[in-house]
């Protein structure tokens, strides 16, 4: 439940919210209007920055007519809970680093470009899975302010780190 604050402090996400606090799961592989319950995970880090998400280098462009939707591109070097319906993500725009909300699937009803490079061998944690992802013409939704993206975002981590805890 780490990423519900997040979804919902933003009216256009608040469906999500909604979805992602149910007690049911839903395993199934459609998109998150068909599903019941989501899962929700994060990709923030890059190879070259390492925890300095500052350094990261997945772009994210405006789509044309839109306020919010967005197109990536950019390699995330750990992706947390690879498995989730949506992930939270930080990308470059032309205001710096900024936020996103990217579905496995598109609202076309096609599937979003994630494409799972590996899953990480860790030491410890390994019931929860961490992989290598490759954004490609992937769909996103802007998340709060553009350039505000690590303020966005430091609320999930604040509250997974929380989660873990308890």
């Amino acid at each position: 439940y780490a990423a519900s604050p997040v979804l919902a402090s933003h009216d256009h996400l608040h469906t999500y919210f909604e979805k992602l606090t149910t007690p049911h799961y839903d395993p199934r592989f459609v998109p998150i209007e068909e599903k019941r319950g989501i899962t929700m995970g994060m990709a923030m880090t890059e190879k070259q920055g390492g925890s300095d998400v500052r350094a990261n280098e997945t772009r994210a462009t405006l789509n044309a007519g839109s306020t919010h939707e967005y197109t990536l591109v950019g390699h995330k070097w750990f992706c947390s809970a690879p498995m989730s319906d949506a992930f939270l993500t930080l990308a470059q725009t032309s205001n710096g680093q900024s936020c996103f909300f990217v579905p496995r699937w598109r609202p076309d009803g096609t599937r979003n470009t994630i494409s799972i490079q590996r899953l990480k061998d860790k030491l410890g944690n390994k019931s929860n899975a961490s992989s290598e992802i490759e954004y490609n013409q992937t769909y996103g939704e802007l998340v709060g302010e553009e350039g505000k993206g690590i303020r966005t975002i430091i609320e999930m981590v604040h509250h997974t780190r929380l989660d873990c805890m308890l």
